[in-house]
């Protein structure tokens, strides 16, 4: 019996948090056999605080804090929260209409992009928070718990013709954001103008300057030369590494020692996706093993990676491991320094079946060829760096390093 995703239908809030999961696992398009991710993120979070592999362009951080603050200055009739739908929906409309030849645009393979069921506002509601688009004291608030926390009889007085930092209505929403934005604010262009740019650059810098100073996204926010380092080269996370570690003005720093951590654990760890996939073609009965040359030749060169990698920090970073990841990985450095094939592979064998239970791979006695033809799980990563080359791209673009 296949395995599947339901639940108990109470209500849209709830239908819509299910749907959020369902999309995350959905849109990261790869396979995480061996319950890696959990220490990848939290690598990721550090970097790359506050965005996600599943946000496109940065125009779409100033939708829900533009669509917000119209619900302050326009005509009311509905909910905050009718208002929001029905707004955003009408954005991402004019979205794809307007700049139906640009990549990274939400809803343009729908013939009515109105339908798109996963919408920028979820999307991009924890990146808002992190970087200092949208304020508040709560921690863990739900985009539609804050959206009916804001739907307020608006008295005519306290609608304003400025935003400002004391204003009642900027205390509640979270948002301070210059009204001529808010006015001027287009979404049928995914360009940036340079004062959105401005806007959403300073807000960044502001927030990470105090939360995340040695994030490598507040390193590219500050820093022109390293940033097109990243965008004219148009380059992966190992080779951008490579460049990064070519900069006098990041020895030494905490960031360099997270940058060496992303590069070494991705190292070490796709031995074990390697070695997974060798096990693989074992049980499919592959008469030309395709992957053992190279996991071999790995194993020939790992030695010198090991001791670099900084397990205490680690260790630091990670608030969570449901699957014992952190113990997965001490057990594997162990094993690949003692170089006991055997235990290694019932090492990985059981990481599998810790996450996968019933639908483990390993644990079965065989497999049907055709379900391994290709490469199954984790390669090396690349964490966030094509999101951020993005994101950081149109931010340059729209003037905000000017």
């Amino acid at each position: 019996m296949s395995a599947g995703w339901g639940w108990v239908d109470f209500s849209t809030e709830d239908r819509n948090r299910i749907s959020s999961i369902m999309s995350l696992l959905k849109d990261q398009g790869i396979l995480d056999e061996l319950g890696i991710s959990v220490l990848r993120d939290a690598i990721s979070n550090k970097l790359f605080p506050g965005l996600s592999t599943i946000q496109t362009r940065a125009k779409y951080f100033l939708f829900t804090p533009v669509i917000v603050r119209k619900y302050y200055h326009d005509q009311q009739g509905l909910s905050l929260p009718e208002y929001f739908s029905k707004n955003e929906s009408e954005f991402i409309q004019e979205t794809v209409i307007g700049s139906a030849n640009e990549n990274g645009i939400f809803g343009s393979t729908l013939t009515d992009a109105k339908n798109l069921q996963r919408k920028p506002s979820s999307i991009y509601w924890n990146g808002q928070r992190t970087l200092g688009i949208i304020k508040l004291r709560q921690k863990n608030v739900f985009l539609s718990q804050y959206l009916r926390m804001n739907s307020l009889d608006i008295d005519n007085s306290l609608k304003t013709t400025d935003d400002s930092f004391d204003g009642n209505i900027e205390n509640n929403t979270g948002i301070f954001l210059p009204n001529t934005i808010i006015r001027d604010f287009e979404p049928s262009d995914i360009m940036l103008t340079k004062e959105e740019a401005a806007y959403l650059r300073n807000a960044f810098i502001e927030t990470l300057k105090e939360s995340e100073p040695d994030s490598l996204l507040y390193a590219f926010l500050t820093d022109e030369e390293l940033l097109l380092k990243l965008t004219e080269q148009n380059t992966d996370f190992y080779n951008f590494y490579d460049e990064f570690c070519l900069s006098n003005d990041y020895q030494g720093t905490l960031l360099k020692q997270y940058m060496d951590l992303a590069y070494y654990f991705s190292e070490v760890m796709y031995g074990a996706h390697l070695l997974y996939n060798v096990i693989i073609q074992k049980k499919a009965n592959t008469p030309d093993n395709p992957y053992s040359k190279e996991w071999n030749e790995w194993k020939s060169n790992i030695s010198s990676v090991l001791d670099k990698l900084d397990m205490v920090l680690l260790k630091e970073l990670v608030e969570n491991d449901p699957h014992n990841s952190i113990k997965f990985l001490d057990n594997w450095v162990e094993n690949i320094k003692s170089n006991n094939q055997k235990s290694l592979e019932e090492l990985v064998i059981e990481q599998e079946f810790k996450c996968k239970k019933e639908r483990a791979r390993l644990k079965r006695i065989n497999l049907p060829p055709e379900e391994c033809q290709n490469w199954i799980g984790m390669r090396r990563m690349n964490y966030r760096i094509y999101q951020t080359r993005v994101i950081c791209s149109d931010l340059y673009k729209g003037g905000a390093y000017a």
